[in-house]
């Protein structure tokens, strides 16, 4: 039976995935640092590990995802975003390499940086990287360079990530808004957006690239069939049937989209804008 050892076990996306592919049959290790996961399964077997320090893994695996990471919000500085690039090395330095298979990492949309584009894709030049987007730049770079030729590696660019209790993000924080009954202030109304997926898309694709995906490959992950933005934020105030209550502001910064060409191109399982939307709405409507 296949193994995954999966790192950020105690996070929305860490844990989601663990919950996800447990119950695909995938025997699965959970290392988890603050946050305890809750989950009580079978086939999943949580171990309290600091990825910044040395590590001594006795179990083997074959496969790893790893989610763990400092975010802007744990202080977006060189310090501290250096632990990304260090706990990743500790990971692929443990003695795992007979048996590790492929290794999907979750990187960030961040690592453009300053985003002048009206469209990215995955040719993108980064510009005015911040600390975090340089952080998880290196981890791509230590990836592609370091890993020995039998291992893989699928690295997904992730956007606006939501899910049940979700934050740090536009979605999230505009979610919050809608509940509470304020009103919804926005910049470039009319643009086209599609800078979000749902948790358990990020699970589906996890499971189609260990299935499917023998390539080495990065992918920029978003929804796909963007919708203008104003129609985004009117989607969510219906769904939680409340009286839209928007203004729109004028602002010269520009708006994006990310290409979605390649990652359809091998069959991964990307879901509309108004899909994305209505999974966000599911997870948080009690």
């Amino acid at each position: 039976m296949r193994k995954i050892l999966i790192t950020g076990a105690g996070t929305l996306i860490g844990g989601e995935i663990v919950k996800f592919l447990a119950k695909k049959g995938f025997l699965i290790i959970g290392i988890y640092n603050k946050s305890v996961p809750k989950l009580k399964h079978k086939k999943v077997t949580f171990i309290k590990k600091n990825l910044a320090k040395k590590l001594n893994l006795k179990t083997k695996f074959d496969y790893l995802i790893h989610c763990a990471s400092k975010i802007p919000s744990d202080g977006n500085t060189k310090k501290v975003m250096s632990a990304n690039i260090t706990m990743l090395k500790n990971l692929l330095n443990i003695d795992h390499k007979k048996d590790l298979k492929k290794i999907i990492f979750l990187s960030t949309m961040s690592v453009y940086g300053q985003i002048t584009n009206k469209i990215i894709n995955e040719k993108t030049l980064p510009k005015n990287l911040d600390p975090y987007g340089k952080s998880k730049l290196d981890c791509e770079k230590y990836i592609k360079n370091k890993l020995y030729k039998k291992i893989s590696y699928t690295i997904l660019r992730l956007p606006g990530v939501v899910g049940k209790k979700s934050k740090h993000n536009f979605m999230s924080n505009l979610l919050k808004n809608i509940k509470e009954n304020k009103k919804v202030k926005i910049t470039n109304a009319n643009s086209y957006f599609n800078n979000i997926v749902h948790v358990e898309t990020i699970s589906n694709l996890i499971l189609h690239s260990i299935n499917y995906d023998k390539t080495n490959n990065i992918y920029n992950v978003s929804s796909s069939k963007p919708v203008k933005l104003k129609d985004c934020v009117k989607i969510l105030f219906r769904l939680f049937r409340k009286k839209v209550n928007l203004e729109e502001i004028r602002s010269n910064n520009r708006s994006f989209m990310i290409s979605t060409k390649k990652i359809k191109k091998r069959y991964y399982p990307i879901i509309s804008t108004k899909q994305s939307l209505k999974k966000f709405y599911e997870s948080n409507k009690k």
